[in-house]
């Protein structure tokens, strides 16, 4: 799968228009600064076309992620996730708590509340993906994974794929927060996905 300079460029757009949304809805909920790293694209294959600037995202800093997961389809499809190391998601949890009384249900409570950020931000991400690219898209219910990730991750901790990962990582410096929005396309998909992306490149 090659993508050309302009479908690439694209693509970013995509995916910084929907990690700002997602960033800013994060923001509301905590209540802290959220800063974006710059999008990046893991790929199978080269992007053609110098300005491409492909990036090899990091999925998580720690050997126990914690991933929410939530499934995409329409036209084209795939996975978005959510992706914390497991100190950060501690971190997280122990913010949340301090708005909510249900809290002390203890890790219970944490595990749903992370799962309904995810919910949250992975319903942006995806949505702001449909919308620049003129599709409607429906949501599978988000899955919560502790200490058993979803992605490929390989020795090095980076993510190894046979086709597309695309996403940003994010990091909250008042409580020392990090984590990572991505989408995996459905490789049983991608022409659907490359016509969406000719159509709105045509449009502009």
């Amino acid at each position: 799968m090659i993508f050309t300079s302009d479908q690439a460029q694209l693509l970013f757009k995509v995916v910084e228009i929907g990690s700002k949304r997602a960033a800013h809805l994060l923001r509301v909920l905590i209540g802290s600064e959220v800063t974006l790293g710059i999008p990046c694209l893991k790929l199978g294959h080269s992007l053609s076309g110098a300005d491409a600037q492909p990036g090899t995202p990091q999925v998580y800093v720690g050997d126990c992620p914690t991933v929410v997961s939530m499934t995409f389809d329409g036209a084209f499809g795939g996975t978005s996730y959510l992706v914390f190391d497991s100190e950060s998601a501690s971190r997280l949890g122990v913010v949340l708590s301090k708005e909510d009384p249900r809290a002390e249900c203890g890790e219970d409570w944490r595990n749903s509340a992370i799962s309904e950020v995810g919910n949250i931000l992975l319903n942006s991400l995806v949505g702001a993906m449909g919308n620049v690219l003129g599709e409607v898209l429906s949501y599978s219910t988000p899955q919560y994974c502790d200490n058993k990730p979803q992605l490929n991750i390989q020795s090095d901790g980076n993510v190894g794929l046979s086709s597309l990962l695309a996403g940003s990582q994010f990091h909250i410096e008042d409580h020392q927060v990090s984590g990572a929005f991505y989408i995996q396309l459905d490789s049983q998909k991608h022409q659907a996905f490359f016509r969406a992306l000719n159509r709105t490149l045509i449009a502009a």
